[in-house]
């Protein structure tokens, strides 16, 4: 007797309302394929009342998630402390400035990473109500057992990816909005982003990438800047950044080699601009990350 898949038929009921179809639902995936989450890194700190910056402020063109374990911490945004509480995550905003207060001990797992639809734009660069937020509850055992295995898993990894999935979604309402208004920005100024790509280099000049959108220097800063929230240079920067941390953690390449590679004079030009922005060394970075 043979046995034949077919169509379910159809059957009688007494509602039926059509939720998506293959067409809508792939529209839909797409945009979600355009969100990238990049892991930058991801590791485990313990630390005590030298973690309070007594006020001041610090932040990250970075997002981050704090994996809280153990102890007491507390974040302070616009004047107003957020506690740090075990078994709970807290979503911290690229760029958002924040002091700490501990006074006792203090343990989290830290995750650090971009959000973007464009390269070197935070997707949530332009919301409004940017602060750092309890994104909600974290399994400690089952996610901890994974975590101290070195390297972290396939499922880890796909775990983690998932959860911040979820917790976009849970936390920023209307994403379809804030895709489509980077996805009109990244055809605005399609031409700036090719050239940016293709030319990235410490000799590229927003002279160029203006050039290139067929604007006014001055006119090209200001309508760059009131779009996107990040000035051209500080773009540039940013981008230049990623590909040197890129670099430095996925080839054995010497200093030297990097900076020819990224348009910088010399290996100390490099090495400057790197700790600027990373708070710390090249070497110490690509040490840290390999460790």
């Amino acid at each position: 007797m043979k046995t034949y898949l077919t169509p379910q038929h159809p059957f009688r009921c007494l509602e039926s309302e059509v939720i998506f179809t293959n067409q809508s639902a792939s529209v839909t995936l797409a945009q979600l394929s355009r969100i990238r989450f990049e892991f930058v890194n991801f590791h485990r700190v313990v630390v005590g009342p030298e973690w309070s910056t007594n006020g001041l402020l610090e932040g990250d063109y970075r997002n981050k998630v704090s994996f809280v374990c153990s102890g007491s911490a507390s974040l302070i945004f616009d004047g107003i402390p957020l506690e740090l509480r075990p078994g709970y995550a807290y979503w911290i905003p690229s760029s958002v400035l924040v002091a700490r207060h501990c006074e006792q001990s203090f343990e989290e797992f830290i995750l650090t990473f971009y959000c973007e639809l464009i390269d070197g734009i935070d997707l949530f660069s332009d919301w409004p109500e940017r602060r750092p937020l309890c994104v909600g509850h974290w399994d400690m055992d089952a996610w901890r057992s994974q975590w101290t295995r070195k390297p972290l898993s396939l499922n880890a990894h796909v775990r983690l990816q998932g959860q911040l999935y979820q917790w976009m979604a849970e936390s920023f309402e209307n994403l379809d909005k804030i895709v489509a208004q980077h996805s009109q920005m990244f055809t605005r100024y399609a031409r700036v982003f090719e050239l940016s790509g293709s030319r990235l280099g410490a000799d590229l000049r927003i002279s160029e990438l203006a050039q290139a959108h067929g604007t006014s220097l001055e006119a090209f800063s200001r309508a760059f800047t009131r779009d996107l929230g990040i000035s051209p240079k500080a773009y540039l920067n940013r981008r230049l950044n990623q590909e040197a941390c890129r670099l430095l953690t996925t080839t054995d390449w010497p200093l030297k080699m990097i900076a020819r590679k990224l348009g910088f004079s010399d290996e100390y030009y490099l090495s400057r601009f790197f700790s600027k922005m990373n708070n710390t060394s090249p070497s110490y970075y690509r040490r840290m990350f390999r460790s």
